[in-house]
Protein backbone atom coordinates (compact mmCIF):
# COMPACT_ATOMS: atom_id res chain seq x y z
CA UNK A 1 0.00 0.00 0.00
CA UNK A 2 1.29 3.46 -0.94
CA UNK A 3 0.16 6.51 1.05
CA UNK A 4 -0.13 10.03 -0.33
CA UNK A 5 -1.28 13.24 1.38
CA UNK A 6 -2.98 16.04 -0.57
CA UNK A 7 -2.52 19.48 0.96
CA UNK A 8 -3.98 21.53 -1.91
CA UNK A 9 -7.70 21.22 -2.60
CA UNK A 10 -7.15 22.25 -6.21
CA UNK A 11 -5.70 18.76 -6.76
CA UNK A 12 -9.09 17.16 -6.04
CA UNK A 13 -10.19 17.77 -9.63
CA UNK A 14 -7.57 15.29 -10.84
CA UNK A 15 -8.63 12.90 -8.09
CA UNK A 16 -12.35 12.90 -8.92
CA UNK A 17 -12.32 9.82 -11.18
CA UNK A 18 -10.48 7.48 -8.76
CA UNK A 19 -12.46 8.93 -5.82
CA UNK A 20 -15.71 8.14 -7.63
CA UNK A 21 -14.50 4.63 -8.47
CA UNK A 22 -13.56 4.04 -4.83
CA UNK A 23 -16.94 5.37 -3.68
CA UNK A 24 -18.68 2.90 -6.00
CA UNK A 25 -16.81 -0.01 -4.39
CA UNK A 26 -16.55 1.18 -0.78
CA UNK A 27 -17.57 -0.75 2.32
CA UNK A 28 -20.05 1.87 3.50
CA UNK A 29 -20.39 4.77 1.04
CA UNK A 30 -22.75 7.65 1.68
CA UNK A 31 -23.57 10.77 -0.27
CA UNK A 32 -21.56 12.72 2.33
CA UNK A 33 -18.39 10.89 1.25
CA UNK A 34 -18.86 11.49 -2.48
CA UNK A 35 -16.32 13.80 -4.17
CA UNK A 36 -19.13 16.06 -5.37
CA UNK A 37 -20.16 16.62 -1.75
CA UNK A 38 -16.59 17.43 -0.69
CA UNK A 39 -16.11 19.89 -3.56
CA UNK A 40 -19.47 21.60 -2.92
CA UNK A 41 -18.77 21.94 0.80
CA UNK A 42 -15.23 23.21 0.23
CA UNK A 43 -16.45 25.81 -2.26
CA UNK A 44 -18.67 27.28 0.45
CA UNK A 45 -16.84 26.61 3.71
CA UNK A 46 -13.21 25.80 2.94
CA UNK A 47 -11.79 29.32 3.17
CA UNK A 48 -10.60 28.87 6.77
CA UNK A 49 -9.49 25.27 6.24
CA UNK A 50 -6.28 23.55 5.24
CA UNK A 51 -6.91 20.21 3.48
CA UNK A 52 -5.09 17.08 4.56
CA UNK A 53 -6.61 14.33 2.39
CA UNK A 54 -4.93 10.98 3.01
CA UNK A 55 -4.95 8.59 0.04
CA UNK A 56 -4.08 4.90 0.14
CA UNK A 57 -3.24 3.26 -3.21
CA UNK A 58 -3.05 -0.52 -3.58
CA UNK A 59 -0.51 -2.58 -5.52
CA UNK A 60 -2.54 -2.34 -8.74
CA UNK A 61 -2.55 1.46 -8.61
CA UNK A 62 -6.22 1.70 -7.59
CA UNK A 63 -7.36 4.02 -4.84
CA UNK A 64 -8.17 1.73 -1.90
CA UNK A 65 -8.81 4.26 0.86
CA UNK A 66 -9.37 7.96 1.41
CA UNK A 67 -9.56 10.10 4.54
CA UNK A 68 -11.27 13.46 3.76
CA UNK A 69 -9.58 15.49 6.50
CA UNK A 70 -8.65 19.10 7.10
CA UNK A 71 -7.21 21.49 9.66
CA UNK A 72 -9.43 24.35 10.81
CA UNK A 73 -8.25 27.80 11.86
CA UNK A 74 -11.14 27.86 14.34
CA UNK A 75 -9.73 24.87 16.26
CA UNK A 76 -5.92 24.98 16.16
CA UNK A 77 -4.30 21.62 16.72
CA UNK A 78 -7.42 19.67 15.77
CA UNK A 79 -7.90 17.78 12.51
CA UNK A 80 -11.45 16.87 11.46
CA UNK A 81 -13.59 15.92 8.52
CA UNK A 82 -14.11 17.94 5.36
CA UNK A 83 -17.79 18.65 5.94
CA UNK A 84 -19.24 20.10 9.14
CA UNK A 85 -21.82 18.42 11.36
CA UNK A 86 -24.55 20.92 10.47
CA UNK A 87 -24.55 19.80 6.84
CA UNK A 88 -22.98 16.32 6.75
CA UNK A 89 -25.06 13.77 8.65
CA UNK A 90 -22.50 10.95 8.65
CA UNK A 91 -18.78 10.91 7.90
CA UNK A 92 -16.06 8.29 7.78
CA UNK A 93 -12.95 7.03 6.06
CA UNK A 94 -13.80 5.76 2.59
CA UNK A 95 -12.44 2.22 2.26
CA UNK A 96 -12.61 -0.29 -0.59
CA UNK A 97 -14.69 -3.32 0.33
CA UNK A 98 -12.50 -6.31 1.17
CA UNK A 99 -9.42 -4.20 1.96
CA UNK A 100 -10.51 -2.74 5.29
CA UNK A 101 -7.69 -4.20 7.40
CA UNK A 102 -4.88 -3.22 5.01
CA UNK A 103 -6.24 0.28 4.40
CA UNK A 104 -6.91 1.08 8.04
CA UNK A 105 -3.42 -0.15 8.93
CA UNK A 106 -1.92 2.20 6.33
CA UNK A 107 -4.15 5.06 7.57
CA UNK A 108 -3.03 4.38 11.14
CA UNK A 109 0.65 4.66 10.27
CA UNK A 110 0.15 7.75 8.09
CA UNK A 111 -1.92 9.63 10.65
CA UNK A 112 0.55 8.99 13.45
CA UNK A 113 3.21 10.66 11.30
CA UNK A 114 0.92 13.58 10.46
CA UNK A 115 -0.21 14.30 14.02
CA UNK A 116 2.25 15.50 16.66
CA UNK A 117 1.52 14.13 20.12
CA UNK A 118 -0.23 17.26 21.38
CA UNK A 119 -2.57 17.35 18.37
CA UNK A 120 -5.90 15.57 18.02
CA UNK A 121 -8.04 13.87 15.41
CA UNK A 122 -11.70 14.75 16.12
CA UNK A 123 -14.08 12.65 14.04
CA UNK A 124 -17.81 13.35 14.27
CA UNK A 125 -20.77 11.18 13.26
CA UNK A 126 -18.98 7.91 12.47
CA UNK A 127 -21.70 5.30 11.86
CA UNK A 128 -22.04 2.04 13.74
CA UNK A 129 -20.60 -0.80 11.66
CA UNK A 130 -17.89 1.40 10.17
CA UNK A 131 -14.45 -0.13 9.48
CA UNK A 132 -13.11 2.76 11.57
CA UNK A 133 -14.89 1.49 14.67
CA UNK A 134 -14.06 -2.12 13.92
CA UNK A 135 -10.34 -1.34 13.76
CA UNK A 136 -10.27 0.73 16.97
CA UNK A 137 -8.89 -2.06 19.15
CA UNK A 138 -5.98 -2.48 16.77
CA UNK A 139 -5.37 1.27 16.72
CA UNK A 140 -5.40 1.35 20.53
CA UNK A 141 -2.66 -1.26 20.62
CA UNK A 142 -0.64 0.66 18.02
CA UNK A 143 -0.13 3.78 20.11
CA UNK A 144 -3.25 5.94 20.18
CA UNK A 145 -5.18 7.48 23.03
CA UNK A 146 -8.79 7.06 21.95
CA UNK A 147 -12.03 8.50 23.28
CA UNK A 148 -15.33 7.27 21.85
CA UNK A 149 -18.79 8.54 22.74
CA UNK A 150 -22.29 8.14 21.41
CA UNK A 151 -23.02 11.38 19.55
CA UNK A 152 -26.25 11.06 17.60
CA UNK A 153 -29.06 8.80 16.43
CA UNK A 154 -30.00 8.27 12.80
CA UNK A 155 -33.41 6.54 12.65
CA UNK A 156 -34.10 4.32 9.65
CA UNK A 157 -36.67 1.80 8.57
CA UNK A 158 -36.41 -1.21 6.27
CA UNK A 159 -38.82 -1.18 3.35
CA UNK A 160 -40.90 -4.16 2.26
CA UNK A 161 -42.11 -4.87 -1.26
CA UNK A 162 -45.37 -2.87 -1.07
CA UNK A 163 -46.90 0.17 0.61
CA UNK A 164 -49.68 -1.89 2.16
CA UNK A 165 -47.13 -4.29 3.61
CA UNK A 166 -45.27 -1.31 5.06
CA UNK A 167 -48.44 -0.03 6.73
CA UNK A 168 -49.24 -3.47 8.10
CA UNK A 169 -45.85 -3.47 9.81
CA UNK A 170 -46.80 -0.42 11.90
CA UNK A 171 -48.82 -0.40 15.09
CA UNK A 172 -52.58 -0.19 14.58
CA UNK A 173 -52.61 3.36 15.97
CA UNK A 174 -49.86 4.69 13.72
CA UNK A 175 -51.26 2.89 10.67
CA UNK A 176 -54.66 4.46 11.32
CA UNK A 177 -53.19 7.95 11.84
CA UNK A 178 -51.13 7.90 8.64
CA UNK A 179 -54.07 6.75 6.57
CA UNK A 180 -56.36 9.30 8.23
CA UNK A 181 -53.99 12.21 7.61
CA UNK A 182 -53.46 11.26 3.98
CA UNK A 183 -57.22 10.94 3.37
CA UNK A 184 -57.98 14.25 5.10
CA UNK A 185 -55.37 16.16 3.09
CA UNK A 186 -56.62 14.59 -0.12
CA UNK A 187 -60.30 15.25 0.65
CA UNK A 188 -60.04 18.82 1.95
CA UNK A 189 -57.11 20.13 -0.10
CA UNK A 190 -57.11 17.87 -3.17
CA UNK A 191 -53.42 17.25 -2.55
CA UNK A 192 -51.09 15.66 -5.04
CA UNK A 193 -47.59 14.27 -4.67
CA UNK A 194 -44.92 15.18 -7.22
CA UNK A 195 -41.24 14.32 -7.62
CA UNK A 196 -39.79 17.20 -9.61
CA UNK A 197 -37.42 16.19 -12.38
CA UNK A 198 -34.27 18.22 -13.19
CA UNK A 199 -35.09 20.68 -15.95
CA UNK A 200 -38.84 20.42 -15.34
CA UNK A 201 -39.54 23.43 -13.14
CA UNK A 202 -36.53 22.60 -10.97
CA UNK A 203 -35.50 26.17 -10.11
CA UNK A 204 -39.05 27.08 -9.16
CA UNK A 205 -39.33 23.94 -7.02
CA UNK A 206 -36.09 24.86 -5.21
CA UNK A 207 -37.57 28.29 -4.48
CA UNK A 208 -40.62 26.55 -2.99
CA UNK A 209 -38.34 24.32 -0.92
CA UNK A 210 -36.44 27.24 0.61
CA UNK A 211 -39.62 29.21 1.29
CA UNK A 212 -41.35 26.28 3.00
CA UNK A 213 -38.19 25.30 4.88
CA UNK A 214 -37.90 28.78 6.40
CA UNK A 215 -41.62 29.02 7.13
CA UNK A 216 -41.89 25.71 8.97
CA UNK A 217 -39.80 26.54 12.07
CA UNK A 218 -37.92 29.60 13.40
CA UNK A 219 -34.82 27.40 13.88
CA UNK A 220 -34.91 26.40 10.23
CA UNK A 221 -35.29 30.02 9.15
CA UNK A 222 -32.18 30.89 11.17
CA UNK A 223 -30.31 27.87 9.79
CA UNK A 224 -30.97 28.60 6.11
CA UNK A 225 -28.77 31.65 5.58
CA UNK A 226 -27.62 32.76 2.13
CA UNK A 227 -24.48 30.61 2.15
CA UNK A 228 -26.36 27.45 3.11
CA UNK A 229 -28.98 28.18 0.47
CA UNK A 230 -26.20 28.42 -2.11
CA UNK A 231 -24.72 25.14 -0.85
CA UNK A 232 -28.10 23.39 -1.06
CA UNK A 233 -28.54 24.68 -4.63
CA UNK A 234 -25.15 23.32 -5.64
CA UNK A 235 -25.61 19.85 -4.14
CA UNK A 236 -29.12 19.61 -5.58
CA UNK A 237 -27.77 20.51 -9.01
CA UNK A 238 -24.69 18.27 -9.08
CA UNK A 239 -26.34 15.24 -7.49
CA UNK A 240 -29.46 15.85 -9.57
CA UNK A 241 -27.35 15.34 -12.68
CA UNK A 242 -26.24 12.03 -11.16
CA UNK A 243 -29.86 10.94 -10.69
CA UNK A 244 -29.38 10.87 -6.91
CA UNK A 245 -31.75 13.68 -5.83
CA UNK A 246 -35.47 13.46 -5.14
CA UNK A 247 -37.04 16.91 -4.84
CA UNK A 248 -40.57 16.14 -3.67
CA UNK A 249 -43.63 18.32 -3.19
CA UNK A 250 -47.06 17.95 -1.65
CA UNK A 251 -49.28 20.27 -3.65
CA UNK A 252 -52.72 21.66 -2.95
CA UNK A 253 -54.85 23.59 -5.42
CA UNK A 254 -53.05 26.74 -4.19
CA UNK A 255 -49.57 25.35 -4.78
CA UNK A 256 -46.92 23.45 -2.79
CA UNK A 257 -47.60 23.16 0.94
CA UNK A 258 -44.69 20.85 1.82
CA UNK A 259 -41.36 20.10 0.18
CA UNK A 260 -38.42 17.80 0.85
CA UNK A 261 -34.94 17.21 -0.52
CA UNK A 262 -33.74 13.60 -0.40
CA UNK A 263 -30.88 11.56 -1.79
CA UNK A 264 -31.09 8.11 -3.32
CA UNK A 265 -27.93 6.06 -3.16
CA UNK A 266 -27.87 2.37 -3.95
CA UNK A 267 -31.12 1.04 -2.50
CA UNK A 268 -31.47 3.73 0.18
CA UNK A 269 -33.67 6.82 0.25
CA UNK A 270 -32.20 9.42 2.65
CA UNK A 271 -34.46 12.29 3.74
CA UNK A 272 -32.07 15.23 4.00
CA UNK A 273 -34.26 18.25 4.76
CA UNK A 274 -37.83 19.46 4.43
CA UNK A 275 -40.33 22.19 5.18
CA UNK A 276 -44.04 22.92 5.16
CA UNK A 277 -46.50 25.82 5.24
CA UNK A 278 -47.67 26.27 8.86
CA UNK A 279 -51.01 27.65 7.65
CA UNK A 280 -51.90 24.03 6.84
CA UNK A 281 -50.58 22.58 10.09
CA UNK A 282 -53.94 20.95 10.91
CA UNK A 283 -53.44 18.73 7.85
CA UNK A 284 -49.95 17.55 8.92
CA UNK A 285 -48.49 18.28 5.46
CA UNK A 286 -44.96 17.29 6.51
CA UNK A 287 -46.13 13.88 7.74
CA UNK A 288 -48.25 13.33 4.64
CA UNK A 289 -45.28 14.18 2.43
CA UNK A 290 -43.05 11.72 4.30
CA UNK A 291 -45.68 9.02 3.78
CA UNK A 292 -45.72 9.74 0.05
CA UNK A 293 -41.91 9.66 -0.18
CA UNK A 294 -41.82 6.29 1.60
CA UNK A 295 -44.37 4.96 -0.86
CA UNK A 296 -42.29 6.42 -3.71
CA UNK A 297 -39.15 4.74 -2.34
CA UNK A 298 -40.97 1.40 -2.26
CA UNK A 299 -42.15 1.92 -5.84
CA UNK A 300 -38.48 2.42 -6.83
CA UNK A 301 -37.65 -0.96 -5.24
CA UNK A 302 -35.52 0.64 -2.53
CA UNK A 303 -35.00 -1.33 0.67
CA UNK A 304 -34.10 1.29 3.28
CA UNK A 305 -35.55 4.68 4.22
CA UNK A 306 -33.03 6.69 6.24
CA UNK A 307 -34.41 9.67 8.17
CA UNK A 308 -30.82 10.75 8.93
CA UNK A 309 -29.87 12.44 12.19
CA UNK A 310 -32.31 13.50 14.85
CA UNK A 311 -34.83 11.76 17.11
CA UNK A 312 -38.00 13.57 16.07
CA UNK A 313 -41.02 11.58 17.21
CA UNK A 314 -42.61 11.33 13.77
CA UNK A 315 -39.73 9.15 12.54
CA UNK A 316 -40.60 6.44 15.04
CA UNK A 317 -44.28 6.73 14.14
CA UNK A 318 -43.18 5.40 10.74
CA UNK A 319 -41.52 2.40 12.39
CA UNK A 320 -37.93 3.65 12.39
CA UNK A 321 -35.27 2.23 14.70
CA UNK A 322 -32.06 3.93 15.75
CA UNK A 323 -28.76 3.62 13.93
CA UNK A 324 -25.97 4.95 16.15
CA UNK A 325 -23.38 7.60 15.29
CA UNK A 326 -20.21 8.07 17.32
CA UNK A 327 -17.67 10.79 17.95
CA UNK A 328 -14.04 9.66 18.06
CA UNK A 329 -11.14 11.64 19.48
CA UNK A 330 -7.70 10.21 18.78
CA UNK A 331 -4.29 11.48 19.83
CA UNK A 332 -0.95 9.79 19.14
CA UNK A 333 0.36 8.36 22.40
CA UNK A 334 3.80 9.70 23.36
CA UNK A 335 6.56 7.17 22.83
CA UNK A 336 7.23 5.07 25.89
CA UNK A 337 3.69 5.48 27.23
CA UNK A 338 1.70 2.24 27.34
Amino acid sequence: MRVEVLREFSCVGELEAPWRELWDHASSPSVFLHPLWAVSWWNHYGQAMEPCIVLVWDESGSLAGLAPLCWSQKAPGVMGWIGDTELSDTMDFLVRSGKEVQVMGAMDRALRKLLPGEFQLDLHCVPDGSPTLEELNEMLSQGWDVSIELEEFSPRVELPASWEEFLEGLSAHHRHEIRRKMRKADKDLATGFVVVEPGDGWDRAMEHFFRLHRLSQPQKAAFMDDRRESFFCQIAEVFGREGMVRLSELRSMEGPIASSLSFVQGRTWALYNSGFDPRYRQYSPGIVLVAHTIRQAISENLTLYDFLRGREIYKYDFGASDHLLYRLRLSPRPEGKS
